[in-house]
C-alpha cells in the first residue's frame, strides 16, 4: 500500500493533481468542483475504474482513490489519461 500510494502520488503531481495526503490504502483527489467529480467518476466508470465521491462527507468535489495492486494501478493511471486529455 504505501509503495502504491507513493506512485499515486507521483502520478498526481506529474499531471497537477489536487489531493490529500494520507497513511490509509486511500487518497483523496481533489477536483474544482461538484460536477467535476461527478463527471470524472462516470467517465472512469466507463472505463472499468470504480470509484467513490466523498460527497457525504461534506466534499462534493472530492474522489477517493483505493490503492490497488500494481497492475490496477496501472490501468487507473491509464484510464485517467485517456478521461482527462
Amino acid at each position: 500500500v504505501k509503495e502504491g500510494r507513493q506512485r499515486l502520488y507521483e502520478f498526481f503531481e506529474k499531471h497537477d493533481v489536487s489531493y490529500v495526503p494520507s497513511v490509509s490504502n486511500s487518497v483523496m483527489m481533489i477536483l474544482p468542483d461538484e460536477q467535476s467529480a461527478i463527471d470524472f467518476t462516470q467517465a472512469m466508470l466507463e472505463e472499468g475504474v470504480i470509484l467513490r465521491r466523498i460527497n457525504a462527507f461534506g466534499l462534493p468535489n472530492c474522489v477517493r482513490i483505493t490503492i490497488g495492486r500494481k497492475k490496477e494501478m496501472a490501468h487507473f493511471e491509464r484510464s485517467f489519461e485517456k478521461v482527462m486529455t
